[in-house]
């Protein structure tokens, strides 16, 4: 680096109206990390706005619940979204403990997924649920599972790169049947 003193003030000068060019300068020139004012949070004031979460009471603007199941050799990983007319609710986590191969695991999946809740005097029950099968160590348990489950809307999911697919369709099997396997983007 070939900085003078009388240069530094130079550069600084010339870059502290400018944001973007201040935070090069400081990163770059100084070696300081740039903090924006937004990066300070208040914790008390983010605390004061936390909501209810979990599956009671549900917000009376929930018309659907759909749950994604994230598979890993020891547990299975739960999240329950609610969806309403122009909003979308993250609901509940909850996690299944024991092998992904373990029979008593997706047996409780199951009557997971059979749940019902009443709130505000109506009755909500998981609508639809997709569940990774991506790994290929999984994938057999997976769509064993959900092919018996199809007509409750539950489906074997994987998750794909890009924008341009379509968000839900529907894959076939090396041998070009159909199989219950759904492909969800990311």
């Amino acid at each position: 680096m070939n900085a003078s003193w009388g240069r530094l003030a130079r550069e600084f000068l010339a870059a502290k109206d400018d944001p973007a060019t201040l935070q090069t300068f400081t990163n770059t020139l100084l070696g300081q990390p740039w903090r924006e004012a937004a990066d300070e949070i208040d914790e008390g004031a983010l605390a004061n706005r936390r909501e209810p979460f979990g599956l009671g009471p549900i917000p009376p603007k929930v018309l659907s619940i759909t749950v994604g199941v994230d598979c890993q050799d020891d547990r299975l990983e739960c999240v329950f979204v609610g969806h309403g007319a122009d909003e979308t609710f993250v609901l509940a986590h909850q996690v299944i403990w024991g092998p992904i191969d373990d029979d008593a695991v997706w047996r409780d999946l199951d009557a997971l997924l059979r749940s019902s809740w009443r709130s505000d005097g109506r009755l909500h029950r998981v609508d639809a649920a997709v569940i990774d099968a991506g790994d290929g160590g999984h994938r057999d348990i997976v769509t064993s599972f959900t092919r018996a489950r199809f007509g409750r809307h539950i489906v074997a999911g994987k998750g794909v790169s890009g924008f341009s697919r379509p968000g839900l369709q529907r894959s076939t099997t090396k041998g070009g049947g159909r199989s219950c396997l759904s492909v969800w983007t990311r």
